[in-house]
């Protein structure tokens, strides 16, 4: 055989091959791709060692269960158990008591994997993280929380938050912004379970803020509607006991200042616009001590005479009577006598004082 002919049966054997493999393929069968190679080291997979590292984390081994899911994190990049391992990672830190740790690795879960199947799992860690931190009297925890409800206002857990917040700033005192924040969960979540907390807690903050002799009575007023508002949707709530006591001292501490203000134009020489105040006390706060002393500083009106006889309440049957032979005369009847004259005139009431 001569050099030509070993060439040439080497070229027509390499070009055979895969006109042979392309004739065997059938369109009816299905092509068996090959099955891919486990990934990582040691030939582990990001579930299996994702499933370890949640074994050692059930077990109570928080630390190495942080570090078995860093591992993850770093060799994989990306994908489902990935995410599960970097969620997992904070859960372990907040387990730790490491609450610095534990929001710093939630915030890149939340960066990473937005709107994900785990959305449920982040929100309930990040309201945890945020509720530890306002337990040990920490602003941060308010922080977390406003970001949370801000991000997902009606999530699972934001009208919770959002009342966690008002919590915080109960416990500080700073009652403008408790109410503030209660007053949140009553407009944005009206089917919430801490709807009726909040509704109480917004007015008795009201209260303690403009709690003292102040002259401005517009607070109390606010807080003395939201109270009525509280009791009329639960009359039977479990501060509806609290709520009326607290009513009485707001309208109480309302009839003062409104009689301090009446007292404060009397001195000015102001006879009419103290009576004004004088009588808001009586008819708006008809219980109130105040209102004994109020009546004492109004003149005592005299009733006016009767234009007209009083009727009678049944109208009396018409008979016949026989005509008498000689008309009486008429008794002469004594005029009616005026009323005395009094120097007090009525004052005009022009309404609610302003």
């Amino acid at each position: 055989m001569t050099r030509k002919t070993v060439l040439l049966i080497c070229v027509v054997a390499m070009f055979s091959a895969p006109v042979g493999a392309q004739m065997s393929f059938k369109p009816d069968k299905q092509w068996d791709a090959p099955k891919p190679e486990p990934e990582g080291p040691d030939f582990k997979t990001d579930r299996s060692e994702y499933q370890h590292a949640l074994a050692v984390y059930q077990a109570g081994d928080t630390g190495k269960a942080l570090a078995l899911c860093d591992r993850v994190v770093k060799t994989y990049k990306t994908g489902e158990w990935v995410e599960r391992a970097a969620l997992l990672k904070a859960r372990a830190a907040f387990r730790g008591g490491d609450l610095k740790k534990a929001d710093r690795e939630l915030t890149r879960v939340r960066k990473r994997f937005p709107c994900t199947a785990t959305a449920r799992e982040v929100s309930d860690l990040q309201f945890a993280i945020g509720a530890s931190y306002i337990d040990r009297g920490k602003y941060t925890g308010v922080r977390i929380l406003e970001e949370m409800v801000e991000n997902n206002p009606y999530g699972p857990r934001s009208d919770e938050a959002q009342f966690k917040i008002g919590e915080y700033y109960l416990r500080k005192r700073h009652h403008v912004e408790a109410a503030e924040a209660f007053a949140l969960v009553i407009a944005q979540y009206k089917d919430s379970r801490y709807r009726e907390d909040a509704m109480f807690l917004r007015a008795r903050e009201i209260y303690l803020e403009n709690e003292g002799p102040k002259r401005d009575p517009l607070p109390y007023e606010e807080a003395r509607v939201n109270l009525t508002e509280y009791l009329k949707d639960y009359p039977e709530g479990k501060h509806a006991t609290e709520a009326r006591g607290l009513l009485e001292k707001i309208e109480t501490a309302l009839a003062r200042k409104h009689y301090l203000i009446a007292e404060y134009y009397r001195g000015q020489g102001q006879r009419r616009a103290a009576q004004r105040y004088y009588r808001y006390v009586v008819e708006r706060y008809p219980n109130s001590k105040w209102t004994g002393k109020a009546l004492k500083r109004l003149p005592k009106e005299k009733p006016a005479p009767a234009s007209e006889p009083p009727k009678p309440e049944v109208e009396p049957k018409e008979t016949p009577t026989p005509e008498p032979e000689a008309p009486a005369e008429p008794a002469d009847e004594a005029p009616p006598t005026a009323p005395e004259p009094t120097d007090d005139k009525p004052v005009e009431d022009k309404g609610e004082p302003q």
